[in-house]
């Protein structure tokens, strides 16, 4: 029985191209995924997102240098690599949100235009817990969007798997910088566990 009804889980990019043998493979990517799982029977309310990219996306370069718009072609629209890692359980009442769908639009927010901030606010959901890929990018910026839209925002460290150890340095500084809370999986556990 799901025991969190007042916050979501928000499950990001655990999508095939990001994990082992994919173009844009985000080292120790697999370990998050039973971390995430231990997860998701705690919640009421769940989001999984997936980049999905057209082929001329803007981020695409033919010479990635594996940072901000120059990334190897990743996720591309009605392939397999689009696909969430089918070791991640989804729940059948999950909400499905992709971005990345514009072509001349970076999105690396799950905020940013997709209209989630109002579709939890109108279901009174107002604390979100992150997890997923990348630490840097995708949920480092879901994370402060979220915070700048009022959210008491969680990021899942151990349920999070990041792109550059530099990258991830200057993230864990931006969360601090903007009131986002870092917790690891096991507190969520024993929070619930405490209500029972």
């Amino acid at each position: 029985m799901k025991s969190i009804s007042d916050s979501a889980l928000i499950i990001v990019d655990v999508q095939n191209d990001f994990c082992t043998g994919g173009p844009l493979e985000i080292y120790g990517a697999e370990n998050i995924i039973p971390v995430i799982n231990s997860l998701v029977p705690l919640f009421c309310k769940i989001v999984y997102t997936q980049d999905c990219h057209p082929e001329n996306h803007i981020s695409f370069s033919k010479s990635p240098e594996f940072k901000d718009k120059s990334w190897p072609q990743h996720c591309v629209m009605n392939t397999y690599g689009v696909q969430i890692h089918n070791y991640l359980i989804v729940d059948e009442n999950a909400v499905f949100l992709k971005k990345g769908t514009n072509p001349g639009l970076e999105q690396y927010s799950v905020f940013d235009k997709t209209g989630l901030g109002d579709l939890l606010k109108s279901e009174n959901i107002y604390s979100v817990y992150i997890a997923g890929l990348a630490t840097d990018y995708c949920v480092r910026y879901s994370a402060i969007d979220a915070a700048k839209e009022g959210f008491s925002v969680n990021v899942v460290m151990d349920a999070c798997a990041g792109i550059s150890d530099d990258t991830v340095r200057e993230t864990i500084e931006d969360f601090k910088k903007n009131n986002v809370r870092m917790v690891n999986a096991s507190e969520i556990i024993d929070m619930v566990l405490a209500h029972k």
